[in-house]
C-alpha cells in the first residue's frame, strides 16, 4: 500500500514544489473518492491514472473532504496504518468549504424523487455535496456517483477509469 501511495504523493509534492508556471484561467479540481484511494495499493493502473492527474493539475486541487478521509481511514488495520493513510492525505488539499444541512438533503431529495434514494450511499451524496461546494469534480471508481450525476444539475465527476475495466 505505501510504496503505490508514496509514488503518487511524491509525485504531487514535486508538482508542488514546481516552479513551472502554468496560468489556466480555471484549474480542474477533484474531490478523489475512496473508491480511487484503496485500488492504489492494489491496481496498478489506477496508480498511473492518478499520477496522469497529477500531472495535469495542481497537487492543491486533488482535494480530501473529510467523509473521504474518515471513510478511508476506517480501512487502516493498525493504528499505525491509519497514521500512514493520514500522512498521505497530507500532500493533498482540502475542501476548505463546507456543504449545509440543505444542501446534502436536497442532494438527497433529488435522489429520492428520481427514484434512486438507495443507488447512492449517504456517505457518497456527502461527497458530491462537497465536491459541489468546493467547485470540484469527484474523482472515482464508484457507480453512485453517475447515479447523483443524473439527477443533480451541476454535479461533476470522473471516472479514475472506465467503468467495469478493473
Amino acid at each position: 500500500m505505501a510504496t503505490s501511495t508514496s509514488v503518487v504523493r511524491r509525485t504531487a509534492r514535486a508538482r508542488a514544489t514546481s516552479r513551472v508556471a502554468r496560468a489556466p484561467k480555471r484549474p480542474t479540481r477533484f474531490v478523489v473518492d475512496t473508491s480511487v484511494w484503496a485500488r492504489l495499493a492494489t491496481t496498478p493502473e489506477v496508480v498511473e491514472e492518478l499520477k496522469k492527474i497529477v500531472e495535469m493539475v495542481r497537487p492543491i486541487d486533488l482535494l480530501v473532504c473529510p467523509p473521504v478521509a474518515v471513510e478511508y481511514g476506517f480501512t487502516a488495520p493498525t493504528a499505525k496504518a491509519h497514521r500512514a493513510l493520514t500522512e498521505q492525505l497530507e500532500a493533498f488539499g482540502r475542501c476548505d468549504t463546507h456543504p449545509t444541512q440543505d444542501e446534502v438533503l436536497q442532494i438527497q431529495n433529488r435522489l429520492w424523487n428520481g427514484g434512486l434514494l438507495r443507488a447512492a450511499g449517504a456517505t457518497d451524496t456527502f461527497i458530491a455535496a462537497y465536491a459541489m461546494r468546493n467547485d470540484a469534480a469527484v474523482l472515482h471508481y464508484d457507480r453512485d456517483f453517475e447515479h447523483i450525476a443524473s439527477v443533480v444539475p451541476g454535479f461533476s465527476h470522473r471516472w479514475i477509469l472506465p467503468r467495469g475495466s478493473i
